[in-house]
């Protein structure tokens, strides 16, 4: 295409077909030769005007092309990394790693059958819709507490997640009330983690707009083993501050230091622990750490001590729950359908208390 021979065809005939339009007429003159006429356009203009323009339109396009064979467009220019690269978890079928790489249902079995029937019976359900949220273990490990972010009530279930049609037929599976809450009311709860060293239960709540500004709260509660009542001890602060109300903490989860105490540790819906474009920008994925201390009114708050990166192979959308076990660092994503595993290891709190 740039070969000086191609560009003086291409002038030729770009330059033959303006003066030879083929709406051109011939006419004989009187001495037997012929005449080329121009007549006007329906505008009133005269047809070699048009065509010169259209020369240098065809011209430019050229020329546009010329530069694009010569230097091909470079997307990763004009488009952020995270955006082209689909935050690196797309599946690969063909890898001989996949097996490896891949997570394999074992169970699964839909909230509202679990719940449907137990307390309540199917027609007096108190809730018109399970939005699940956060789980956790019981210490016995047979069954599961569930929190939804549209109801203070939480869900007892058992961990093989079966269920029966009939109320009574299971008294495993149940709904417990939250004292003082009505059913439907909106919790905005987002995680919930059992602390050993205390034997309570810490329930996160999203993100509150306060007067001082956008906070979580957390809720450190008491699951009764034989009555399966809940008892709320405490309210507790946090202070740390969120960008956005809808963007707050997500998962959650208590680590055990080699200092007999115990830390929170609090994971950022959104990369960059913001909302927005900035908090989708994949691979900057962040933890809080906190102390729980009690404050000079003889209340309690959870203090920021370090924030975590999590490493940026995580590179996901969003994160949505988090747990470390045995020396494992487990990272959920709900947008991207993904989870990372990595290492931790404690470190001196001084340093950060945990590092991954």
């Amino acid at each position: 295409l740039n070969s000086p021979a191609t560009m003086a065809m291409l002038k030729d005939t770009i330059v033959y077909g303006m003066l030879r339009d083929p709406r051109d007429v011939d006419e004989i003159t009187a001495n037997g030769s012929t005449r080329t006429s121009n007549p006007v356009s329906s505008d009133g203009r005269p047809r070699t005007t048009i065509l010169l323009g259209a020369f240098v339109v065809v011209q430019l396009v050229l020329l546009a092309i010329i530069l694009m064979v010569r230097a091909p467009m470079d997307l990763t220019i004009t488009l952020p990394n995270w955006l082209l690269s689909g935050h690196n978890h797309e599946k690969d079928c063909e890898s001989p790693s996949f097996t490896s790489e891949t997570l394999k249902l074992v169970g699964e079995e839909v909230v509202v059958k679990l719940a449907g029937g137990r307390e309540f019976g199917e027609d007096d359900d108190p809730l018109s819709k399970f939005e699940a949220s956060g789980i956790e273990a019981s210490p016995d490990r047979l069954d599961y507490f569930v929190v939804f972010d549209n109801s203070y009530y939480i869900g007892k279930f058992h961990s093989e997640l079966s269920y029966v049609h009939h109320r009574g037929e299971n008294t495993t599976n149940m709904i417990l009330p939250w004292p003082g809450k009505a059913p439907l009311e909106d919790s905005g709860f987002e995680s919930i983690s059992y602390n050993h060293t205390s034997g309570t239960y810490l329930v996160v709540q999203e993100a509150l707009t306060l007067d001082h500004g956008i906070y979580a709260r957390i809720f450190e509660i008491r699951i009764d083993p034989d009555s399966d009542e809940i008892s709320v001890e405490n309210t507790c602060e946090v202070d740390f501050e969120f960008t956005h109300d809808n963007k707050g903490f997500e998962g959650s989860a208590i680590v055990h230091h080699p200092n007999g105490k115990s830390y929170l540790l609090g994971l950022c819906e959104g990369n960059y622990c913001s909302g927005g474009s900035k908090g989708r920008h994949g691979g900057h994925g962040k933890m809080v750490v906190f102390d729980r201390v009690v404050t000079e009114t003889g209340g309690c708050l959870f203090k920021t001590i370090t924030t975590i990166d999590i490493p940026a192979e995580a590179n996901f959308e969003d994160y949505s729950d988090m747990t470390f076990q045995d020396g494992k660092a487990l990272v959920v994503s709900q947008a991207s359908a993904a989870m990372w595993v990595g290492e931790f290891a404690y470190l001196a709190v001084e340093e950060g208390v945990v590092a991954l």
